[in-house]
């Protein structure tokens, strides 16, 4: 369904993988013109995926349950007749000013106070920067690697980890510790010797 400029919205059926749709929707949002939409929703009638194709067409700028809508329809507000703006739950612009912000206060901090100096901070700020960009694919990794649902509750799913763990060590068995596993072999490509100490 297309509602010029306003919106298209493609449907699915429900509990459809909306992540393989993203292609399907930017095709006919491409042969829309003239007035192209500037939102675009994916819906599998369990999820809505609410992307504003003005600011990046690539990632949702928010994600929301059918059961959250009655308390947070702040998302599809831009379909209001008033003329509302979209509510996304993170203004990506503004988090990006804020994060800008505290790496440049970081690395103020550091350059001064650091045996490495301006150019140890300036690496340790921009590792941060990475981690910030990668942050997505990293959550999925870590997920993975645990075993963990991203639907779960992660923090339950956490403590329930520790608390196996915990058994494990309380009845003589084995742990692997934190770090690096001993499986991944040679760790001098990921592991460097600066660092920020106290």
């Amino acid at each position: 369904m297309i509602w010029k400029p306003k919106i298209l919205i493609e449907m699915k059926k429900r509990g459809e993988d909306l992540s393989r749709h993203l292609t399907q929707a930017f095709d006919y949002w491409v042969r829309a013109v003239p007035n192209k939409p500037q939102y675009v929703v994916l819906c599998n009638f369990d999820e809505f995926r609410v992307y504003d194709f003005n600011e990046d067409i690539n990632q949702p700028q928010d994600t929301l349950r059918l059961e959250e809508l009655p308390e947070r329809s702040g998302p599809l507000d831009f379909l209001c007749p008033t003329g509302e703006r979209a509510r996304f739950r993170i203004d990506r612009e503004d988090a990006t000013r804020r994060a800008a912000a505290t790496l440049s206060a970081i690395y103020q901090s550091l350059r001064g106070k650091h045996p490495g100096g301006a150019e140890s901070a300036q690496r340790f700020v921009l590792q941060a920067l990475v981690c910030f960009f990668s942050e997505d694919a990293l959550d999925a990794a870590v997920l993975d690697a645990y075993g963990f649902s991203a639907r779960k509750d992660v923090l339950r799913q956490l403590l329930d980890l520790n608390l196996a763990v915990a058994k494990v060590i309380e009845e003589g068995g084995e742990a692997t510790a934190p770090g690096v596993p001993e499986t991944y072999g040679d760790s001098a490509d990921i592991i460097t010797p600066d660092c920020i100490g106290p």
